[in-house]
């Protein structure tokens, strides 16, 4: 039998004339629709690949053509390379069964097993896994959205360093003598991370804008009464001190009213800041509610223990926006994103499915340059010790998805970009528009 360009089949017009084994193995092989490259994304596709080869189709759909690495976002904020935070995906699947898709899916119909992208390309699926992560929650606080900056991507990664860049540019050249404030609210791990590494960047750059340090002040908010909710007293007390010896002013049990053009509205009072960068909450992808899925009371995404929605067995959940322990974590991503793929591999082999448990993982928390806690099970270490850890930790990652000259290449490529520098500049709009 043949079948010939006007053969319909789930809806897609078979485009060559092809015998009935090869229409059988292009067009009758299970679908497989992976929406995301965060962790649990990129490794989802890189199992399903390993282990069922080309025996199935596995498309992985992001808007975005890079694999970005979070855990680095704050030094690309203070001046470093794009390229230790920044991973192209062609590169990780290279020599895989995975095909990479660059598309915003903006329609998902789990009832009819197919997606839509934003020019209205459509993408069958007979098992589809999610992992769209999660966005910022401003707790409806009025002009936080409007006027902050964020730190949830590369864009917004680069953005913000050319905004630090812009104002204190803006500074020398008028030779304004006036303290200038940078605010963080949220002191959880990314705003204590951020505010650490900008407190000794602003060191240097200051010296090279001849300008006073002491006029330039980085200001740290947090809601609750203590910093880095998830640890012991005695742990954040020791890491709210470093960061008052490097710089840092923190501020407990603020509240956050408003932010206007001028400044926040703090306890009623205003504070005069040109710069709000907003690192306080998350909640899951609207996107998911959107598409109809069971929302839990955290804003997370109603799963089964094997990954999979309540009303169609056939859709995982995984990532951030997943309700189990340990969402919001790179490792657990991971372990999410490998179980999602080889309970695929067991329905499509008629095995029984595997559950999600969640494992514990050491935790680790960088304060400006050289110095980390590196929390493990039985101890934990302080400073360039720790350092060294979380170092060695995000190698571990990157040599699961990359080559290990890659990946140690990816570790080192901390050297400064030149945000002045013509070509970076264009680099930094193109990788806005991506």
């Amino acid at each position: 039998m043949k079948y010939n360009k006007n053969t319909i089949y789930h809806n897609r017009k078979v485009d060559i004339d092809i015998s009935a084994v090869e229409f059988y193995a292009r067009y009758m092989k299970p679908k497989i629709l992976i929406i995301g490259a965060g962790f649990a994304g990129v490794f989802c596709a890189k199992q399903l690949s390993d282990q069922l080869s080309d025996s199935v189709e596995i498309n992985l759909v992001t808007k975005s053509p890079h694999f970005e690495l979070h855990a680095n976002f704050y030094k690309v904020v203070t001046g470093g390379s794009p390229t230790q935070a920044c991973i192209p995906l062609n590169t990780i699947f290279k020599n895989t069964h995975v095909n990479v898709i660059n598309d915003t899916i903006v329609n998902f119909n789990a009832k009819h097993n197919l997606a839509t992208g934003w020019q209205g390309d459509r993408y069958h699926f007979d098992y589809a896994v999610l992992a769209l992560g999660s966005e910022n929650a401003y707790f409806g606080i009025p002009g936080i959205s409007n006027y902050s900056h964020s730190l949830r991507t590369i864009q917004e990664a680069v953005k913000l360093s050319r905004h630090i860049h812009d104002t204190l540019q803006e500074k020398a050249d008028n030779n304004d003598q006036g303290q200038t404030q940078f605010t963080i609210v949220g002191a959880g791990p990314t705003g204590v991370e951020l505010a650490g590494e900008l407190a000794q960047h602003l060191n240097t750059i200051s010296e090279e804008y001849e300008l006073d340090r002491t006029k330039i002040k980085i200001e740290l908010l947090e809601a609750t009464d203590k910093i880095l909710g998830m640890l012991e007293v005695a742990e954040a007390k020791k890491v709210h001190k470093r960061l008052q010896r490097i710089g840092v002013t923190v501020h407990t049990n603020v509240k956050v009213e408003k932010e206007q053009e001028s400044g926040l509205i703090i306890n009623g009072s205003e504070t005069k800041t040109k710069t709000v960068i907003w690192t306080a909450g998350a909640k899951a992808n609207h996107l998911y509610e959107e598409w109809g899925f069971q929302i839990s009371k955290d804003s997370k995404i109603v799963v089964s223990d094997a990954l999979q929605t309540n009303d169609y067995t056939n859709i995982f959940i995984v990532g951030d926006g997943a309700q189990v322990s340990g969402s919001g974590t790179a490792w657990h991503a991971v372990d999410m994103g490998i179980v999602a793929a080889k309970n695929i591999a067991n329905i499509l082999s008629k095995k029984p499915l595997e559950y999600y448990a969640s494992k514990k993982y050491p935790f680790f928390l960088p304060v400006g340059q050289n110095w980390a806690m590196a929390k493990f099970e039985k101890f934990t270490l302080w400073g360039p010790s720790g350092n060294i850890a979380r170092d060695m930790h995000i190698f571990q990652l990157l040599t699961k998805i990359l080559p290990l000259s890659q990946a140690w290449a990816v570790l080192q490529s901390d050297k400064e970009a030149c945000i002045t520098c013509e070509t970076y500049t264009h680099k930094l709009d193109q990788m806005q528009l991506a």
